[in-house]
């Protein structure tokens, strides 16, 4: 099921020009008084309303404008300071360094608190795994609201904001950065390797945290990144859409698995998450993921499905397909644990 995009409120109304108005004069001795005064009472009057139009417009009661983002942006620019300019899907650990001094940078450390705790990229914000996964596996999840709003807000992210997600395992922080471009987040990277890549570049390590500046964060959900059981059911017949099963090799042909219904969905093809990293944990250059895709079966020119177990390994495919210049990608968040208790749902061993 495809919902559309939440709308962003404007940042309220511009104020208006005044004008004057020509006001009857019954005495005729005034009139003559009236007519020399009136040409400069309207010239006062225009340059008020000028005056009150070239200021910063006053936000309306119960606007959904986003007050908090102005005044972190104010002192950033009262100092000098360029804001980060935008890169793409994957970033090094060498150019994260040359950025760390740039405002409107967020850096998310995904790894468990007492890993943050004992050293961090400095200016990296922690934020929980779970409470993510929980959310977007909870019932009708990945399309609240309020949810998002606050989780992602509190973090001082906002749709403009440029965002680097680490981690331990790139599962998870492909997983974040899945779920942000999914709520509409437009500039989303992760540190290639990870936390490993950043120790092994000597990169520096601070035990000290910065807390956030919350704000203003409105989800504008992206449903062509979202597969859902019920359309993939449809789908399943199409041989526009190619389903990828990024879990081991156990999984993908029924001999183990968490599930209680072991297998596959049916017509899927097998690309284990780990194939698309090198022996160092990162990404494989575009040339070999698009070689890997090919030998699979997993056409540019289709839509590509990715699932798992529970989101994480499928957004690390997804993630390696569009990486690899692929447009027409979706991830089945739900995946087998949702797939797999649904008695109507076929499978395949």
């Amino acid at each position: 099921m495809k919902l559309p995009a939440t709308e962003i409120p404007s940042e309220g109304t511009p104020v208006g020009i005044m004008t004057t108005r020509g006001i009857p004069i019954r005495d005729a001795n005034m009139q003559e008084t009236c007519r020399l005064q009136l040409p400069v009472a309207l010239l006062l009057a225009l340059l008020c309303g000028f005056q009150s139009g070239c200021g910063p417009a006053e936000t309306p009661s119960g606007s959904s404008a986003q007050p908090d983002e102005e005044p972190t942006r104010a002192v950033e620019e009262a100092r000098g300071e360029s804001p980060a300019s935008p890169f793409g899907m994957l970033i090094s650990a060498v150019e994260l360094k040359d950025r760390l001094s740039k405002p409107d940078l967020r850096i998310l450390d995904v790894r468990p608190r007492e890993d943050y705790g004992a050293g961090h990229i400095p200016h990296a914000a922690h934020t929980s795994l779970n409470e993510w996964k929980s959310q977007a596996l909870a019932d009708g999840g990945l399309h609240d609201e309020e949810a998002w709003s606050r989780i992602v807000g509190n973090l001082g992210i906002d749709q403009a904001t440029n965002v680097v997600v680490y981690a331990e395992k790139p599962t998870d922080a492909t997983r974040i950065w899945w779920t942000l471009k999914y709520l509409g987040v437009g500039n989303v990277a992760v540190l290639d390797g990870g936390w490993r890549a950043w120790q092994e570049t000597g990169g520096e390590a601070t035990t000290e945290t910065v807390p956030a500046l919350p704000l203003k964060f409105f989800p504008q959900f992206q449903p062509d990144r979202l597969a859902e059981i019920a359309q993939l059911k449809s789908l399943l017949r199409d041989e526009a859409v190619t389903i990828v099963d990024t879990r081991s090799s156990e999984e993908f042909d029924g001999s183990a698995g968490p599930a209680a219904r072991k297998g596959r969905i049916p017509g899927a093809v097998h690309l284990e998450w780990k194939e698309l990293l090198d022996q160092q944990g990162r990404f494989k250059t575009k040339a070999e993921l698009v070689a890997l895709f090919e030998q699979r079966g997993i056409a540019a020119d289709k839509t590509a499905v990715t699932y798992c177990q529970s989101g994480g390994r499928a957004s690390l495919d997804a993630f390696a397909l569009e990486l690899a210049g692929y447009r027409n990608v979706q991830n089945y968040y739900c995946s087998w644990q949702e797939w797999s208790a649904d008695t109507d749902a076929p499978v395949e061993k």
